[in-house]
C-alpha cells in the first residue's frame, strides 16, 4: 500500500489558502485487492523537521489529529488552535494504517497562507468609502496589523486598459518569493519582461459588490539581485464594460448595461522571504507608474482595439525609462472581500 496523492479540498493550487479551517484528503493504490486503511493521523506544522518526526504534543507542531480509527481518505477536518497564521509556509504530511496495522506515510505536503482571518476585519483601502450599512467600527479592526491586507487598490482613475509598473532594487536574493494580485476587469501579472503565469482572464468572474478574487504566484525563479520590475496590464472584463459602438450584453429590459464599478483597478503585494528569517512586504500604492495601455477598447464579447504604436516597448522590464508616466491613484476598488482563486485558472 502507498499514499499516492495528498490535496485539499477546495484548492486547486494552494499559495493563498485564506480559510480558518482547511480539508485534507489522499488516496492510497496497493496490489492487494483486499487492503484497506483501518487507521490514520495528519501532522502540520510550520516546521518540515517536526512533520517528518512527528513528535506528539510539542510547540512546534499546529495540529495533531492523533491516530484515528477510520477509513475515512476524504474531507478530514484540520483547524489549529487560533486559526492559521498569515502569510506563512505549513507542511503536513498524513500516515495510514493497514489492516495489518503496517503503517505507510506520505511525502510532506506544504501550503502557503494569505491573510486567512481578513475577512474578518471591514472593507478597507486607503481611502475606502463604502461601509456597509449594519458595520460597527472597531479602532482595533485597523490595527491587527498581522492579518490585514497592507496594499491599497491603485490605478489613473479612468476606464479605459493601462499599464502598471513598479521598479524596485534586491540586495540579495529570496528564498521565496509570493505575489498576491487581483485586478478588475482582468489582469496579466508581468515581471521582469516576462508573463508571471500562463494564466489568462485572472480573477474569475464574481459579483464584485460581494467577493473579488486573488490570484498566489510563485516568483522566487523570476526575480534576482539589482533591479526589478513588478508590473501588470489590466483590462475592462466583466467589472467596467466598455461597449464603445460595439455589442454589450444587455442587464435589464431596458437594454441598458449597469457595470460594477466605473475605474480600472490593481491589488497586489510581494512578500520577499530570506534566508535568514526576515520577510519584506512590495505593495502597490501611489508610487506606483500608470500610463493608457496600446489597447485603447477592451470589450469582454466584442474584441478589443489595439494600436501598436502606442506600445512602450520594455515597459515591463528593468532599465525602462517611465518618466513620461504618471504617479498611480489611491483608489477605493470594489466593495467585495478579497478571496482566494481556489478554481482552475484559464
Amino acid at each position: 500500500m502507498q499514499i499516492s496523492r495528498c490535496g485539499i479540498h477546495g484548492f486547486h493550487e494552494v499559495l493563498g489558502i485564506d480559510v480558518d479551517e482547511i480539508r485534507f484528503f489522499w488516496t492510497l493504490e496497493s496490489d492487494d485487492e483486499y487492503a484497506t486503511q483501518d487507521a490514520y493521523r495528519v501532522v502540520l506544522s510550520t516546521d518540515p523537521k517536526a512533520v517528518e518526526a512527528g513528535a506528539p504534543a510539542t510547540a512546534d507542531i499546529a495540529f495533531d489529529s492523533g491516530k484515528v480509527q477510520s477509513e475515512a481518505q476524504r474531507n478530514i477536518r484540520c483547524r489549529p488552535d487560533g486559526g492559521f497564521r498569515s502569510t506563512c509556509t505549513y507542511f503536513w504530511k498524513v500516515t495510514v494504517w493497514s489492516h495489518r496495522e503496517v503503517a505507510y506515510s506520505s511525502a510532506i505536503n506544504h501550503f502557503f497562507t494569505a491573510y486567512p482571518k481578513s475577512h474578518l476585519l471591514p472593507p478597507w483601502s486607503m481611502n475606502q468609502t463604502y461601509m456597509p450599512h449594519s458595520s460597527l467600527i472597531f479602532r482595533s479592526w485597523f490595527e491587527d496589523e498581522a492579518n490585514r491586507w497592507k496594499a491599497v487598490w491603485i490605478g489613473n482613475g479612468g476606464d479605459k486598459p493601462l499599464y502598471l509598473r513598479k521598479a524596485f532594487l534586491l540586495h540579495r536574493q529570496p528564498t521565496k518569493a509570493i505575489a498576491f494580485a487581483s485586478g478588475l476587469g482582468h489582469y496579466n501579472l508581468r515581471v521582469n519582461g516576462q508573463l508571471a503565469s500562463d494564466h489568462v482572464l485572472d480573477p474569475g468572474w464574481t459579483n464584485y459588490h460581494r467577493t473579488v478574487q486573488f490570484v498566489a504566484h510563485d516568483l522566487t525563479s523570476h526575480l534576482q539581485p539589482g533591479e526589478n520590475v513588478l508590473a501588470a496590464h489590466l483590462g475592462n472584463g466583466f467589472y467596467a464594460g466598455d461597449k464603445g459602438d460595439r455589442f454589450f450584453w444587455p442587464m435589464y429590459e431596458d437594454n441598458t448595461y449597469v457595470r460594477y464599478g466605473n475605474e480600472l483597478c490593481f491589488f497586489a503585494e510581494l512578500h520577499l522571504f530570506y534566508d535568514d528569517g526576515t520577510h519584506t512586504v512590495l505593495v502597490s500604492d501611489p508610487e506606483w507608474q500608470v500610463r493608457e495601455s496600446a489597447t485603447t477598447l477592451a470589450n469582454i464579447y466584442a474584441s478589443e482595439t489595439y494600436d501598436r504604436r502606442l506600445y512602450p516597448v520594455g515597459w515591463d522590464a528593468p532599465g525602462f525609462d517611465d518618466g513620461g508616466w504618471s504617479s498611480a491613484k489611491a483608489l477605493t476598488g470594489p466593495r467585495g472581500q478579497l478571496r482566494y482563486q481556489s478554481q482552475p485558472p484559464v
